[in-house]
């Protein structure tokens, strides 16, 4: 139900469950996809492993098994290519979906491995095409992958007189919507660091902040994106109030205010190397 948004979604799709559904899981596709979060692959999971309905559950350990089967030699990471696939495993489903679908699932995940599989020890091999012709592991043909960039940042690392630290709610959509975030922003040209975030954070918090000098720089990488996060300790002598979606937070201490994994890289480093904190 979705990586980062999982909790929300699932909250979401609880409360359209009761709503809209009497308190019933819908066991037609139409339906269930319509709750928040569920895509093609979790309704059929769900489907045809809680009601048996023949309805596939197409993953990538699925899409390995049949185009090996197949020979298939077209370009999964195209979507009229999955929904060929797709049709294709819902015609070879029988009434035991579930187990069908979930056997599926391990025969791609433990014998149809991506890398040496084990053909040998496969109880499909004698229907294999991609066997037959010696060449198992040149499918799934795979277009190409979409490229990764560099997404360099700017982070305060904002400390108040009583040693908490300033984080911020992410309002913006993406990833991290949602999510508690060290002060950041997008390097600006013509303009240092130090310069840029004394004047952000100025915004933020209504009073002068002190940006002292580069603690570290963290690297975090995303699906597409490659994080540069550049951390400069800051210090303020008072802790005025905030404004909505601003928080002063215990280091490492903090279970109301979700954190994405790569800010709690620039919370573990701090904690780390304590020294480095004191010294910036």
């Amino acid at each position: 139900m979705g990586y980062y948004s999982r909790a929300r979604n699932l909250h979401k799709g609880a409360q359209q469950v009761v709503s809209q559904f009497g308190g019933q899981i819908p066991r037609t596709p139409d339906e269930i996809r319509s709750i928040s979060g569920i895509g093609p692959y979790s309704a059929g999971a769900i489907l045809s492993i809680a009601f048996d309905v023949r309805e596939p559950a197409v993953d990538g350990n699925v899409i390995r098994v049949f185009t090996r089967l197949d020979a298939n030699g077209d370009d999964v990471t195209k979507t009229p290519v999955v929904k060929a696939l797709t049709t294709r495993v819902r015609s070879t489903i029988p009434e035991a979906a579930g187990d069908f679908n979930q056997a599926l699932m391990e025969l791609g995940a433990l014998v149809c491995r991506p890398d040496n599989p084990l053909c040998d020890n496969c109880p499909v091999q004698a229907f294999c095409a991609a066997y037959a012709q010696g060449n198992p592991e040149q499918y799934p043909v795979k277009g190409k992958r979409t490229e990764v960039k560099d997404l360099p940042l700017w982070v305060a690392l904002v400390q108040n007189p009583d040693g908490q630290w300033l984080v911020q709610r992410q309002e913006q959509g993406g990833i991290f919507k949602g999510l508690w975030c060290f002060p950041l922003m997008p390097p600006q040209a013509q303009i240092t660091p130090e310069a840029g975030l004394q004047t952000h954070l100025q915004t933020l918090l209504g009073i002068p902040v002190q940006v002292n000098t580069q603690l570290a720089e963290i690297t975090h990488t995303l699906t597409h994106r490659h994080m540069r996060m550049q951390v400069y300790t800051c210090t303020v002598t008072e802790s005025p109030p905030l404004n909505e979606g601003l928080a002063w937070v215990t280091p490492g201490h903090h279970p109301d205010h979700a954190m994405p994994i790569a800010h709690q890289k620039i919370t573990r480093f701090v904690q780390a190397h304590p020294l480095l904190l004191l010294l910036a």
